[in-house]
């Protein structure tokens, strides 16, 4: 547990509430190492922190340790937080929260599964998923889950039905085959699935997606649309599906890749990734499914205070420190 002492740095910052936020809402923080100023989402530390971000702490205003996700950093320049934040950042609510940093003998404490509704990177050998024709490798020093044959499935069965969601994963293309490279991924309710292309064919500028029922003996597609998108071998994507009550949409990056949102399904309880066409070969590094409204809360100013000022504040005191959950 941290006692926060050795803490030389920290900034409050303000979050403003949406519609339908609720509690345990993950907020997306990106950490600058250099000067700058800090605005919305983005904050710069001046140098202060650790090269490799691993001194990062989050609490709220009374002292509770928040749980947070380091997604990834580029030393000495900047990373990506999501920070599960237990307030109620609901529409008319804000909520005071504080970075702490400045201590050279931390190491990162990012923990993705008790800050998403469903995490996985890949560090177990099954954890719960169901899967045939795909193995567990290690890639770049991590681990990662690798397609290996034609037609690869990866199934995952969630804890509950999910309805206003955000999906993000990171996905690799390997190598192709005669087809090109073709993978994509499933939502599940029941018997009804939505199914996702995210890589298309050789000489198809288009993607798929459709829907299929099953009737207990086969699937029978019901609806067929298309998409535009592109994509390079050798290149981590990082790709973000998002349903609301007005469906399911997709960007890749920064980049909607549906024109609008897709009706057809509305919640699910399983999700799935599926691979096809020998000589294909991907990598999936991460996937987190969170909470997700929009407009989503966002921070509305960031103000920095020496520690011992908070402590004062606060009442935050080493016997005060707790963990949330």
């Amino acid at each position: 547990m941290d006692s926060l002492l050795k803490w030389r740095y920290t900034k409050q910052f303000t979050i403003v509430g949406q519609s339908n936020a609720g509690t345990n809402y993950q907020v997306l923080i990106f950490v600058y190492y250099g000067s700058g100023t800090n605005y919305l989402n983005d904050v710069y530390l001046n140098g202060k922190c650790r090269s490799d971000f691993g001194d990062i702490r989050f609490t709220d205003a009374n002292g509770n340790l928040l749980n947070y996700w380091l997604q990834g950093y580029v030393a000495s320049e900047s990373a990506v937080f999501w920070v599960k934040i237990t307030d109620d950042l609901s529409s008319g609510n804000t909520m005071n929260a504080i970075m702490w940093y400045g201590n050279p003998e931390a190491t990162t404490t990012s923990n993705g599964v008790n800050t998403f509704i469903f995490f996985d990177d890949f560090t177990n050998q099954r954890c719960n998923w169901t899967w045939s024709n795909l193995v567990r490798e290690s890639f770049g020093g991590k681990y990662v889950l690798a397609q290996i044959a034609d037609n690869s499935d990866a199934i995952v069965t969630l804890p509950s039905t999910i309805s206003n969601f955000g999906m993000e994963f990171r996905y690799y293309i390997v190598s192709i085959g005669n087809y090109g490279p073709r993978a994509g991924i499933r939502f599940i309710e029941k018997d009804s699935i939505r199914f996702y292309e995210l890589t298309n064919e050789i000489g198809r500028s288009y993607y798929n997606y459709w829907t299929s029922y099953y009737d207990g003996s086969r699937y029978y597609m019901v609806t067929w649309s298309v998409y535009n998108n592109s994509y390079s071998i050798g290149v981590w994507y990082w790709n973000f599906f998002h349903m609301l009550n007005s469906g399911i949409n997709c960007t890749l990056g920064d980049s909607p890749q549906m024109g609008g949102y897709d009706p057809s399904i509305q919640s699910f309880d399983r999700i799935g990734f599926r691979t096809w066409d020998t000589g294909n070969k991907f990598y999936i590094d991460w996937m987190a499914i969170r909470k997700y409204v929009y407009p989503p809360p966002y921070i509305a100013n960031w103000v920095t205070y020496f520690p011992l000022r908070l402590r004062r504040q606060y009442g935050i005191y080493p016997r005060n420190i707790r963990v949330t959950k």
